[in-house]
């Protein structure tokens, strides 16, 4: 852990990076929310689109730093997000970059159209992406039904979001070795200890954000979340 660090140091470090073109390390500070909370996000967004527009930095590294682009800007609700998922689309074309890059700007250009109300077009980007997850890893598909969710609670249709992150829930307490009732009954430090050996991090935190999706599908749905049967 960093025990000696200030603002100063950390607009150097951001400046270093975004010279360097370290596209990947800006992006993933920029989907940390501890940035967004010390208020250097703008510093970060605006190395990362001078690093954009380099096109000496490969193609697949632009690509992610427009992602994180898109992902800041569909938090804000911004309509900047749109301009960015166009430039991942132009990328994508330009360079012939494969399913995950075509999956990663459809899965956000989808929550965009729900918040605009906009059904056909979802329906028709769900149509379109479902056959390219079926074959990619099941990490994958489940970051895709997440997302269809989120569109889906957008859009009102509570009800079967609510049943897809019901089975994601259940898919991810398997994954990471833990159950409702455990998580209800003990905190950090304890739940730590409890993990499957070898989880990934990552599937903790898409954990978390799918039980923060059940959740508010379940205001949407004037419903009340309970805990499967098997945990009581």
């Amino acid at each position: 852990m960093l025990t000696n660090w200030s603002p100063a140091k950390l607009s150097l470090f951001l400046r270093l990076t975004g010279e360097v073109g370290r596209i990947d390390v800006l992006v993933e500070m920029g989907t940390e929310k501890l940035f967004h909370e010390l208020g250097v996000w703008p510093e970060i967004a605006g190395y990362r689109e001078a690093a954009i527009a380099n096109p000496e930095i490969p193609a697949d590294q632009r690509l992610k730093g427009l992602d994180a682009l898109a992902f800041a800007d569909i938090k804000l609700k911004s309509h900047r997000a749109l301009a960015w998922l166009d430039q991942m689309d132009g990328l994508i074309a330009e360079h012939h970059l494969g399913n995950e890059e075509q999956l990663r700007v459809g899965m956000k250009r989808m929550v965009v159209l729900a918040s605009e109300g906009n059904r056909r077009s979802v329906a028709a980007l769900i149509a379109r992406l479902a056959p390219v997850v079926q074959g990619m890893p099941a990490a994958h598909k489940r970051i895709f039904s997440y997302n269809v969710a989120i569109a889906e609670t957008a859009l009102g249709d509570a009800e079967p979001a609510i049943r897809r992150l019901d089975r994601l829930v259940a898919d991810y307490y398997e994954i990471v070795g833990l159950t409702p009732r455990e998580v209800m009954g003990n905190n950090s430090p304890q739940l730590a200890k409890m993990v499957k050996q070898g989880a990934n991090v990552e599937d903790i935190k898409h954990l978390a954000d799918s039980l923060d999706a059940l959740a508010k599908a379940h205001d949407v749905a004037g419903s009340v979340a309970h805990l499967p049967e098997s945990t009581l």
